[in-house]
């Protein structure tokens, strides 16, 4: 059975581990499922809607440190290179690719990134592996208690997920 990995926020380190995840059992190997709660859209916090940046600012840190930074896998042995290059996909240069801005951001000399756009890329590669996101804020943290297991159980007013793992981000 596959275990699941529930996270609290759907930014940048749920996205991370997700598309780790998803990169990992395309390779073959076991990985859990992640599933973000998140209150309102992947990326809020980088989106003037989230409450905590109007958008506009520029990302302090340079954006190749992307969601696969620092490319030095080290889950698979023998095939921790081909993880990296799987992770490549969902980089900040392939989603410039893939949206045509490569070329522009090189000839500017690299800018920093807005949070908007920092965001649009977040989004971008949350769609791209196809990430469960829950939409809800989790009113409730616990434990089921079954026979063979412990499982998580968070609560929200939309529903309860269940989930072998949590991580609060």
């Amino acid at each position: 059975m596959t275990k699941t990995l529930a996270v609290i926020g759907a930014g940048v380190k749920a996205i991370a581990v997700a598309a780790k995840a998803a990169e990992l059992r395309a390779l073959g190997v076991p990985a859990p499922d992640v599933v973000a709660i998140e209150r309102t859209a992947v990326a809020a916090n980088w989106q003037a809607a989230g409450g905590w940046t109007d958008g506009q600012h520029r990302l302090g840190t340079g954006p190749e440190k992307d969601i696969g930074f620092p490319y030095q896998s080290a889950l698979v042995a023998r095939r921790n290179a081909e993880l990296d290059q799987r992770m490549m996909r969902h980089s900040w240069q392939s989603y410039l690719v893939s949206s045509g801005q490569f070329a522009e951001w090189i000839d500017r000399g690299r800018p920093a990134p807005t949070h908007k756009r920092w965001s649009q890329y977040l989004t971008w590669v949350a769609t791209n592996i196809g990430m469960q996101v829950r939409t809800g804020d989790v009113t409730e943290i616990g434990l089921q208690y079954t026979d063979d297991a412990t499982r998580w159980e968070l609560g929200t007013r939309e529903g309860v997920v269940h989930a072998d793992a949590l991580m609060i981000t």
